[in-house]
């Protein structure tokens, strides 16, 4: 299972903020860009990904935040920056990883965290190890959680799931490999139109 954790600030994040933030694991970790360069991936040192982060999206539409991630997310007022991590279970530090990153930015841009409850500051230490959960290969898209043989699975636990771009191109990587494409969420979730088409 992934975990996202989105940052939303009122400026646009720079390459100093957002360093700040890749500099959530300590400096013995390498960056990557994948998706044609729409992604950039926190990685171990040994290649796997830990945290893949998207380009930031100014969102100019009053309210669609609270639309996306629900009436409880504090509103910031104008235009504003959405900055998207995602974390997966083939690291436990992902999700440590994925809310430091955030807290990062939302602090150096005074911005806020969703979940709020997983925004910090603080250097998450990553262990060296075997994988020991069933997951997808490093070379799989961002989004996918499970790679089988038949379908690329894509476990997503918020509110509404729009049309990434890392959505895009797992969609884009299944069609091409002859896949099913799997979203699975909790029943209380919806899809965005893009989505479900």
């Amino acid at each position: 299972m992934t975990t996202d954790v989105i940052a939303f600030t009122p400026k646009m994040p720079d390459i100093k903020a957002v360093l700040a933030g890749l500099f959530a694991g300590g400096p013995g970790l390498g960056v990557r860009n994948v998706a044609e360069g729409a992604v950039v991936q926190l990685c171990a040192a040994d290649g796997r990904p830990l945290v893949s982060v998207e380009a930031p999206l100014l969102v100019h539409v009053p309210g669609e935040l609270q639309r996306l991630l629900g009436p409880e997310v504090p509103a910031p007022d104008g235009p504003f920056w959405w900055t998207e991590a995602r974390a997966s279970t083939r690291a436990e530090e992902g999700e440590r990883l994925a809310g430091s990153f955030a807290g990062r930015l939302a602090a150096i841009l005074e911005g806020g965290v969703w979940p709020p409850e997983v925004a910090h500051t603080e250097v998450v230490p990553v262990a060296s190890g075997p994988l020991t959960a069933l997951t997808a290969p490093a070379a799989a898209p961002p989004a996918v959680d499970v790679l089988t043989d038949k379908a690329a699975v894509i476990i997503q636990d918020r509110p509404v799931v729009p049309m990434s771009s890392w959505l895009a191109d797992a969609l884009r990587v299944a069609t091409e490999e002859d896949l099913a494409l799997q979203i699975v969420t909790p029943p209380h979730t919806r899809l965005t139109l893009p989505t479900r088409a």
